[in-house]
């Protein structure tokens, strides 16, 4: 009987899965064109004529994305079609960035935590809004969770590479240089790993896996200068991307601060007017969030690698919120680099609470637990 109850319950949540896959890549598909994406589509128009960027046209924006997205436009050409079409690629670095999404916190946790956190991204309306546009945002995420994989397995295992991990440690940092030059928009999550992996390597007084790591990132980094230098563009580049942009931003009349978004009677992002079920969830979010945080330090304070990502996340998330705040205008884009962050400790708490039910005698911790949070 429970076997058969089991396979049920299996069936019931593949089915839910597939349905709110679809419903997400669809939404992604032939959801409206954002301004900021035709933007970019002309930015691989320009490359594609033998424009500069930075010095024959200007941008605010890295162009390795567009330099991504240049053989697809190159060979199909620049026409409504072929716009549409690269939604397809935009899913499909989406979906990439959901499996890696799930490969991390499985390594990290368990399986259930990591199919927990991708139902969580999937639900979450500003992730499904953002994530699948034709924008940076979309390949700084693939490339910075594909880099947090790197590291957790760099932790995890010896003797993989040559006697030791400094390879990993290496690809990990060159994923994490990747992401800043993609998009300045992760400096804050790359600086702030950054200095907790300076700790961690500090108090066990040995450097050779962290160097790699320091090596990787600054060579990424340096290749990126070194290519605008040869161009004749390095300081035109350090001006459109580091300092245009904030005065852009502060020129804004009519700015969107931080929680604009979460006001209800938002159609254009929740899809109904009033407070529809998407707009819960995008506040349940991070409240679900803070009781994972708290669950967290509470769990994990014997186990050095969870514990290390739970500081490290924690710390992340704080200085990531007070960035968001020096921002005059946001747009709803700037939320991917905090939503994910939300997501990881909402699926732990999530992955807590079903332990609980399965467990019954730890629902007295998960109900004083729910009881801070909401005294909180």
């Amino acid at each position: 009987m429970i076997r058969h109850v089991t396979r049920a319950l299996l069936f019931f949540s593949i089915c839910i899965a597939a349905i709110l896959l679809y419903s997400v890549f669809y939404s992604g598909y032939y959801y409206t064109y954002y301004g900021d994406e035709l933007v970019h589509v002309n930015t691989v128009y320009l490359i594609a004529h033998g424009y500069r960027p930075f010095t024959d046209f200007f941008i605010i924006y890295s162009p390795l994305f567009h330099y991504l997205l240049l053989p697809f436009y190159t060979f199909f050409g620049f026409t409504l079609e072929t716009i549409q079409a690269s939604k397809f690629l935009m899913i499909g670095l989406f979906a990439l960035q959901l499996l890696i999404g799930y490969a991390f916190m499985s390594k990290l946790f368990t399986k259930l935590t990591g199919l927990i956190f991708v139902f969580l991204i999937l639900l979450d309306p500003f992730t499904v809004f953002a994530g699948m546009q034709l924008r940076p945002d979309n390949l700084l995420m693939l490339v910075f969770f594909a880099g947090l994989l790197a590291l957790v397995y760099a932790i995890s295992y010896r003797g993989i590479f040559m006697g030791h991990n400094s390879a990993l440690w290496f690809v990990s940092g060159c994923l994490m240089g990747l992401a800043v030059v993609v998009s300045l928009k992760s400096i804050v999550m790359v600086g702030i790993l950054s200095f907790a992996l300076f700790v961690y390597f500090l108090k066990k007084q040995t450097w050779r896996e962290y160097v790699a790591y320091g090596i990787g990132g600054v060579a990424v980094g340096v290749l990126f200068c070194l290519l605008w230098i040869v161009q004749g563009s390095f300081l035109s580049m350090i001006d459109q991307l580091i300092v245009y942009p904030k005065a852009m931003s502060d020129g804004i009349w009519f700015p969107t601060l931080l929680g604009f978004f979460y006001q209800p009677n938002n159609t254009f992002v929740y899809g109904l007017a009033g407070k529809p079920v998407t707009w819960y969830i995008a506040v349940l979010l991070p409240i679900f969030a803070l009781a994972g945080i708290l669950y967290s330090f509470m769990a994990f304070r014997k186990q050095v690698r969870k514990y290390f990502f739970v500081i490290t996340f924690f710390c992340m998330l704080i200085f990531q919120y007070a960035f968001l705040l020096t921002i005059k205008c946001l747009f709803i884009q700037y939320y991917l680099t905090v939503n994910w962050i939300l997501a990881f400790f909402a699926a732990v708490f999530v992955t807590a609470l079903v332990g609980c039910i399965k467990h019954p005698i730890g629902r007295n911790n998960m109900y004083t637990l729910l009881l801070r949070v909401f005294l909180f």
